[in-house]
């Protein structure tokens, strides 16, 4: 496996972080857009998704799927599965946040976002541990 300081494997986890970065700076200045929120957290799963894929030695496909990134990397790395439910709750917010609907009636916009950054944030704390080699935590 790759390691985080590999070039392509920190390009990935550098544009991971931007999206953090915006969704942190929307959050305190912003936090009307909560769809935009979404969208970036989403964003950044998905890129430390394919960071990861990336340190396994595979190209990472054109999706935003994040069970299909989460499946791919598990034939290398098992553990992994546990980021599985995270990632298809976060996978809608790829597409969702982008049209005028709304991605979870029902469910106040602060709550949702709180809940949609809360797991972007288990699937790159996790894929950090895995990558620096340290105990990953386990997913919810």
């Amino acid at each position: 496996m790759k390691p985080l300081h590999d070039p392509e494997v920190a390009a990935w986890i550098s544009k991971a972080d931007e999206d953090m970065a915006v969704v942190v700076t929307l959050r305190e200045h912003a936090s009307h857009l909560d769809a935009a929120i979404c969208f970036h957290c989403q964003q950044a799963a998905e890129k430390m998704l394919k960071a990861l894929l990336v340190s396994l030695g595979e190209v990472p496909p054109h999706t935003h799927d994040l069970a299909t990134l989460v499946e791919r990397s598990a034939v290398h790395l098992p553990i992994v599965e546990d980021l599985l439910t995270d990632a298809t709750y976060l996978s809608p917010f790829a597409v969702l946040p982008r049209y005028p609907v709304a991605p979870s009636p029902g469910i106040e916009p602060e709550r949702l976002v709180a809940e949609v950054e809360a797991r972007a944030r288990r699937i790159a704390e996790t894929i950090r541990a895995l990558l620096s080699g340290t105990t990953a935590p386990r997913a919810r």
